[in-house]
């Protein structure tokens, strides 16, 4: 589950007994999903800084993040510590994707690509995307140091006004980073004959194949 808009024009009752992954901020809506996905998974340190005390009082999630980040999540009896590379100099072949999660993980530019090398790990297939607008705009309140944004209002970018919200920090979230990372992945899934199918409503990714959401459940 991505953090787009488009999230919340889908029915969230079909997912209830799905596996499910979600990343960051995804308990915002907890009420109207009706349920917290099956794995959390949490990479950015400003995430990590401005929602850590939440992301560690959730129950019920496998949650996936960096050792390094203990000291703001104490971890409990469902985390799962994992190594993450976070090497963005965009070296030759950039990103580099794991196929065994176990000994860690490759930061790609956006968390997603973390869930789907622990998604690739657990083997399964298909993997549907949904909230994926894959569109970012520059609210005229974000004052920008660098790479990092601070929010001086309402999030425009996410499924709540919240997510990024005053006083909230983001990077830049470079969609051109983030599609050569898809692009690394669906090369990956189609290696082994697995398959990453776009079932967002909406959005600008076109990476990998379409499906509609609603038919994913139709039978």
């Amino acid at each position: 589950m991505g953090g787009g808009p488009s999230l919340k024009m889908i029915d969230p009752s079909h997912l209830v007994k799905e596996a499910t992954f979600g990343v960051n901020g995804i308990y915002l809506i907890r009420d109207w999903l009706g349920f917290l996905p099956s794995y959390l998974v949490v990479e950015d340190k400003l995430v990590v800084n401005d929602r850590g005390s939440d992301i560690a009082a959730l129950r019920g999630p496998v949650k996936f993040y960096d050792d390094r980040y203990n000291v703001q999540i104490p971890p409990d009896e469902r985390t799962v510590n994992i190594r993450m590379f976070d090497d963005y100099s965009e070296y030759p072949g950039f990103p580099e994707f794991s196929r065994d999660a176990s000994r860690g993980v490759w930061c790609g530019g956006t968390v997603s690509y973390l869930c789907l090398q622990l998604a690739y790990y657990l083997e399964f297939d298909p993997i549907y995307l949904i909230g994926f607008d894959h569109n970012y705009v520059k609210p005229d309140h974000v004052q920008a140091d660098g790479v990092v944004w601070t929010s001086r209002g309402e999030d425009p970018n996410h499924f709540h006004p919240d997510y990024f919200g005053a006083g909230k920090k983001w990077h830049d979230p470079r969609v051109d980073r983030m599609e050569v990372a898809y692009h690394r992945a669906s090369k990956e899934f189609a290696a082994v004959g697995r398959r990453v199918l776009n079932a967002t409503v909406g959005g600008k990714l076109e990476v990998f194949p379409r499906v509609s959401y609603d038919s994913i459940f139709a039978r």
